[in-house]
């Protein structure tokens, strides 16, 4: 039956929808959470950041932890399944980590402040990103729903969390403690980079609350500098350990994630703050 749908959704197959649902997909990417939630963060309040962050990284590392225990095959090289653009379709199927990453932002963004347009749009872009997996061939559309659902539930759990305990570095140190227990399940490379982003969220929190305490920009020049100068730091940051750290083992991606989860949070904060920015 799944593979049906997947058929039925393929029959749209043309060189321009190839084109639209690979831009779709990648909205379930860091081209856009990366600079939306570093916008909060850095831009507009830094706890909303925090709690925007952490339910992302969080969602998207419980959903790895998921994949690695049910380990359920992709419908890539099923009979009459095209898939096309499988470079994003690392590790096991079930959840679809994409539909994670687009659920639990819009998630958690309409938890922190909505209106109803902004609520139709997050549903159309949630579900548009769980329909390109299945337009690409890397996911079954009980991937894209579990993922939809994980991405959807769990940051009203967090929300809850920050409510009641007020503490993020408590918080974060929890989850990254209890992340832990992923590693008993043989985790694919996948579950190392996510561990990674919420061992250096923790650590990245730990030093702009206790060595920073940064606040918001007080000008639109200002904010719009911190911004870009922040994402072209970040990048380049990434760009050279992709070039030049060596992948020599999965604990590998534990040290290239958590050390930008610990610049983006941490380190770039203090440069900002130095720089009077």
């Amino acid at each position: 039956m799944e593979l049906e749908i997947i058929k039925f959704i393929q029959k749209m197959v043309s060189p321009f929808a190839d084109i639209i649902f690979k831009f779709i997909t990648m909205m379930g990417e860091e081209f856009l959470i990366i600079p939306v939630i570093a916008f909060i963060y850095w831009c507009v309040d830094k706890n909303k950041g925090i709690y925007v962050m952490e339910s992302v990284v969080s969602s998207i590392t419980m959903g790895n932890i998921a994949k690695d225990i049910i380990r359920a095959p992709r419908p890539i090289g099923q009979p009459g399944i095209r898939s096309i653009r499988t470079e994003t379709a690392t590790g096991y199927s079930m959840p679809s980590i994409h539909s994670i990453n687009i659920s639990s932002l819009f998630t958690s963004l309409n938890i922190l402040k909505s209106n109803l347009t902004f609520k139709i749009i997050s549903v159309i872009v949630v579900f548009s990103v769980g329909i390109s997996r299945l337009y690409l061939g890397v996911h079954y559309p009980s991937d894209v729903l579990w993922g939809i659902v994980i991405g959807f539930v769990l940051p009203f759990g967090f929300a809850a969390i920050f409510e009641y305990i007020r503490n993020e570095i408590l918080i974060s140190g929890v989850l990254t403690a209890v992340f832990t227990l992923g590693f008993l399940f043989n985790p694919t490379a996948d579950f190392y980079k996510s561990y990674g982003l919420c061992l250096g969220l923790f650590l990245g929190i730990v030093i702009e609350k206790k060595a920073v305490n940064f606040g918001m920009p007080k000008t639109k020049f200002i904010r719009n500098f911190r911004f870009f100068f922040g994402l072209l730091l970040t990048l380049s940051l990434n760009w050279v350990m992709s070039k030049y750290l060596p992948m020599t083992n999965n604990y590998m991606y534990i040290v290239k994630y958590g050390v930008l989860s610990i610049f983006t949070v941490g380190i770039y904060p203090w440069i900002f703050k130095k720089m009077k920015a």
